[in-house]
């Protein structure tokens, strides 16, 4: 990740070396925003770990 994107790697780095927790997901060829696409396969297959991350387990 850190070679085809710097500033992403670097911020992460910044945001756990203060105690963030980060989770930095890159897939290729798709747009900064893909996650928020519902259609895209890419999307439904990552959506539990995103639920989770954001929202927490409701069981």
């Amino acid at each position: 990740m850190t070679r085809h994107y710097p500033d992403t790697a670097r911020l992460a780095e910044r945001a756990r070396a203060e105690g963030a927790a980060v989770n930095v997901v890159v897939r290729e060829g798709l747009v900064h925003t893909w996650s928020l696409l519902t259609f895209l396969p890419e999307t439904r297959a990552v959506r539990p770990q995103l639920h989770h991350v954001l929202i927490g387990d409701t069981a």
